[in-house]
């Protein structure tokens, strides 16, 4: 992890991080980002 620069590991998938949810709980989430193409309205990566 040093190595890296990873703070922490998730064994179920390591595309999820540990989130705040609100002022008391942490959940497994994932932080996506997504665009839409202005003229045909698709969502593109």
């Amino acid at each position: 992890m040093k190595a890296t620069g990873q703070k922490e590991v998730s064994l179920v998938d390591p595309e999820s991080r540990l989130m705040r949810v609100d002022s008391q709980r942490l959940e497994v989430c994932y932080n996506i980002q997504a665009s839409v193409d202005a003229k045909q309205h698709l969502i593109v990566e």
